[in-house]
């Protein structure tokens, strides 16, 4: 399993993914990843609860980037609310977690990786999140803890 590899595992099946996302939607020029095997990492992350920030930050990348390239069109939209939701479902674990605010045993590893959660919920359109980005950015900037400063200021421009 994924999620039991050593860290360097972790990073050479992660770096294979990587250039998955630079695929240009021809089967002739794929030479690593499919589509298949992206869902079945994201959906074994999230099963077996990975919290490993790197491997979340490179999925999220990866994600991020594979829509560049597709066409726009129906099936597009079709496989961009799935991986939005793939990715939803991730990071919304997390923050079950870890919520939304800093606490007093957080370490400086969970810091980082709730902020990435709610980067990656920004992205996948989650309401809950986004009213709680809303709720943030209503007030001073300087009351909002500086992990969750670019998230807040994101959503508001």
């Amino acid at each position: 399993s994924f999620c039991n590899y050593s860290s360097e595992n972790r990073k050479l099946c992660l770096n294979n993914l990587i250039l998955f996302s630079h695929y240009d939607g021809t089967e002739a020029n794929k030479e690593f990843g499919t589509m298949h095997q992206l869902v079945a990492l994201v959906r074994r992350c999230t099963d077996d609860k990975l919290r490993c920030i790197a491997s979340w930050e490179t999925i999220f990348r990866v994600v991020k980037n594979l829509q560049f390239p597709m066409p726009k069109s129906d099936g597009f939209r079709t496989v961009s609310k799935r991986l939005r939701g793939m990715i939803a479902q991730g990071a919304n674990q997390i923050t079950t977690d870890l919520g939304y605010r800093k606490r007093v045993n957080d370490t400086p590893a969970s810091t980082r990786l709730r902020s990435l959660a709610i980067r990656m919920l920004v992205w996948a359109e989650d309401k809950v999140t986004i009213a709680e980005m809303e709720r943030l950015g209503a007030g001073k900037i300087d009351k909002v803890e500086p992990a969750l400063r670019m998230s807040v200021a994101a959503y508001a421009i």
